[in-house]
């Protein structure tokens, strides 16, 4: 090979040399602006790294604070609540209470996470175990229901929600409890039942009361006819005459019926009392000692308090108060048997747990008991009832317990009745204690007296009219008769210098006796009033009395009673 071939290659091999550095070259300049790039990508890759994990940080910080706000006020919340709640998982162990909780277990909160349900209160129905289970098993809530816990403070009575607890898979691991105290909830809705049954009887009885009361007011104005027409022909009549004992004898069971309409107004709370300050262990002994003489088969046990207060009462009517208590013990006890009879002073205070709210003040209590059959529960309901009896209509008149309960209400007293079969009866009452003394005593009975001057008379009722017109007549005097208010006021007015005195009944429809009473003073004030009614000496009665009505004479009357109020209220001039 020629010199000038070897230049030639070694220049094309120069220049391939130079092409290849410039190739690498640029190669070299390519990756280094790649691998700038890249670091730059990198850079700004990991500022935003940086700043997604600050962010990221920031909201995790966020979150916890927010998860403990969150939990301050779950916490918050929870001793808040009027209820004791609990967490519990399924072997009884408690997770988390609440205050209130804490409170009814008498224990601090610390001290109760870990421990069992039971190591802290009771269930008196272990039923509740078996309500647990339910709700986990079947993860559905039991609501509403209502237990009774032993608690170290006493027993309670709860309301409890029972609702189930899951974990973050939804599985049931335990339950939550809800309870709410409701013992004085439940006191009161049975106090309110009480109360409410007290007004329903109360009402029903004052209802009965009502219709006794009418029922006796028209059957003494029906008794007023005969016994008026029997004392007519009475006194017409010679004792020697045949007739004459039986005229007696239907005037005694004339005052029978009298009787029974007495007790009917005693159980209206319209009797007729003449009140006056007596000590109860006197009349007690008095009469349960002759009640003793005719029932000797009985044995009777005292405990009389030595200090008893004195009573204000009408000493007559309490008398039958307690023959009827003594009468209703021997039906009781028809083969014999023990009657304990015991009296004690007593207050408000010491008449606790009673089925009424008695009135402040100071009373007498006597308990009434004996040793007999005693009664069931719808026996006892009706006990106090008119015309009620356990013995047949043959036996019993079903009047004595109902007059005993409208005397004592009467006078302002309490009576309750303790009783269960087989195990005999106690009457307990209560009569207020005297605050003053005052007696009344009756107008003595006397002999018929003939009287002279116009006597008039007004009463709605015919026969009454009729008869009480003729009884007058036949003592002398000179009838004038008025059918109403209305016709007794016009009637007076045109007679009132001549008129003696006037027979006024009290009921009557339209113009009453006390407004017919009003009109007939103002019209002649000196004039002598004397009221009836077939109602006794009570209420409205009582209050025309106050206002100057010279007397009172309760219908069914005879010649001589009516004779004898006349002549005592002529004779006070």
């Amino acid at each position: 090979m020629t010199e000038t071939s070897r230049d030639l290659e070694l220049e094309e091999k120069i220049r391939f040399l130079e092409t290849r550095i410039r190739h690498l070259t640029n190669d070299l300049r390519l990756t280094r602006e790649e691998n700038d790039m890249a670091t730059a990508n990198y850079l700004d890759l990991y500022e935003n790294m940086e700043k997604v994990v600050q962010e990221r940080t920031l909201d995790i910080r966020e979150l916890r604070r927010a998860l403990e706000q969150k939990g301050q006020e779950l916490e918050l919340m929870l001793d808040s609540s009027p209820a004791m709640i609990f967490f519990k998982d399924a072997e009884e162990r408690l997770l988390r209470v609440n205050r209130n909780f804490a409170k009814m277990a008498g224990r601090p909160v610390a001290e109760i996470v870990g421990t069992s349900f039971d190591e802290l209160v009771s269930a008196t129905d272990e039923t509740y175990r078996e309500k647990d289970r339910k709700v986990m098993q079947t993860g559905r809530p039991l609501l509403n229901e209502i237990e009774t816990l032993q608690t170290p403070s006493g027993t309670i009575q709860i309301r409890i929600d029972r609702i189930p607890y899951t974990d973050m898979d939804n599985r049931v691991v335990g339950l939550i409890g809800f309870a709410l105290d409701v013992t004085e909830l439940k006191e009161a809705e049975e106090e309110r039942g009480r109360l409410e049954a007290q007004l329903l009887h109360a009402q029903r009885m004052e209802s009965i009361g009502t219709l006794a009361g009418g029922i006796a007011h028209n059957f003494n104005n029906l008794l007023m006819g005969i016994l008026g027409h029997i004392s007519l022909m009475a006194l017409e009549t010679d004792t020697g005459n045949p007739w004459y004992k039986h005229l007696k004898t239907i005037e005694r069971q004339i005052r029978v019926g009298a009787d029974l309409t007495k007790q009917l107004l005693g159980y209206a709370r319209k009797g007729q009392y003449h009140m006056q300050a007596f000590n109860l262990n006197h009349l007690v002994k008095e009469t349960a000692g002759t009640f003793g003489l005719a029932k000797r088969e009985i044995t009777l046990h005292y405990d009389l308090a030595p200090d008893l207060a004195a009573i204000q009462a009408d000493a007559a009517q309490v008398e039958q108060v307690l023959m009827n208590l003594y009468i209703n013990a021997s039906d009781a006890m028809p083969r014999g048997g023990d009657l304990f009879l015991k009296t004690r002073n007593a207050n408000q205070d010491t008449m606790s747990n009673r089925p009424y709210r008695p009135k402040p003040g100071e009373y007498v209590q006597l308990t009434v008991r004996d040793t007999g059959e005693g009664m069931d529960p719808e026996t006892i309901e009706r006990i106090f009832e008119p015309f009620f009896t356990t013995k047949g209509l043959a036996n019993g008149t079903g009047l004595g317990l109902a007059s005993a309960y409208g005397i004592v209400k009467g006078h302002g007293g309490y009576i309750d009745v303790h009783s269960g079969k087989g195990e005999g009866a106690s009457f307990t009452l209560f009569l207020p204690v005297s605050k003053r003394i005052e007696t009344a005593a009756g107008l003595p009975r006397r002999a018929s007296v003939r009287g002279a001057g116009t006597v008039m008379v007004v009463d709605d009722e015919e026969t009454v009219l009729d008869v009480a017109g003729r009884m007058l007549s036949s003592l002398g005097y000179e009838v004038l008769t008025a059918r109403s208010g209305t016709e007794a006021i016009a009637l007076f007015e045109q007679n009132r210098e001549r008129i003696l005195l006037v027979l006024l009944d009290m009921i009557m429809p339209g113009t009453g006796g006390g407004e017919t009473f009003d009109r007939m003073r103002d019209l002649a004030p000196g004039v002598p009033i004397l009221l009836s009614s077939g109602y006794s000496l009570e209420g409205e009665a009582s209050d025309i009395l106050a206002r100057g009505c010279q007397g009172f004479i309760q219908k069914p009357f005879d010649l001589q009673e009516l004779s004898s109020r006349i002549q005592g209220i002529l004779e006070k001039g």
